[in-house]
């Protein structure tokens, strides 16, 4: 029996430290994903099940705030596998801060994108030093620093237009003949 795709995201040789640049919080508003203060895990890797505050279910081509706090100066990064293939890809990446000030709240705007996969989905959250590079390419990169805190997210379908829409579109367009 294989895997589902979300369990083969890299987790060994990441590497990290979490003296000065360890993840405190992570939240998306209008949310059920409210996960803090979480503290360093020993490994420098956390994965949150898919139950409570440390999910969340967002919508195809819908936007969204991204909260998130750090015990101190970090450069973020955030990852969604929005096409199931089991790999945080470089156009999945969102960069939530080139530096953090320590205990500050930094939000971040992001959006799903309309062709996203549906269902559960892995999404990753990285920070390290300000000092090093934390780009599209570093979801699975050694670090010295930082964290990585992985979390379990469901992406629906995106409502189809009302009837109502649809109707003002076609009497705009019989107006206009």
């Amino acid at each position: 029996v294989a895997n589902p795709f979300y369990n083969c995201y890299c987790t060994t040789g990441v590497g990290g430290n979490c003296a000065t640049s360890a993840i405190d919080t992570v939240s998306i508003q209008g949310t059920t994903l409210a996960n803090g203060p979480t503290g360093c895990a020993p490994t420098f890797y956390t994965a949150y099940p898919a139950t409570g505050n440390t999910t969340a279910t967002l919508v195809q081509g819908q936007s969204y705030q991204l909260d998130t706090r750090y015990n101190g100066n970090c450069r973020t990064s955030m990852w969604i596998d929005y096409n199931h293939n089991g790999i945080f890809d470089t156009y999945e990446w969102t960069q939530v801060c080139l530096t953090s000030t320590a205990g500050t709240l930094v939000t971040n705007a992001f959006n799903v994108p309309m062709g996203a996969m549906t269902g559960l989905t892995g999404m990753r959250i990285r920070s390290r030093s300000s000092a090093g590079a934390n780009d599209s390419t570093s979801a699975c990169a050694n670090f010295g620093t930082g964290e990585i805190e992985d979390y379990l997210i469901t992406i629906n379908v995106a409502a189809p237009p009302s009837d109502r829409r649809l109707l003002t579109r076609f009497n705009i367009r019989l107006i206009y003949r």
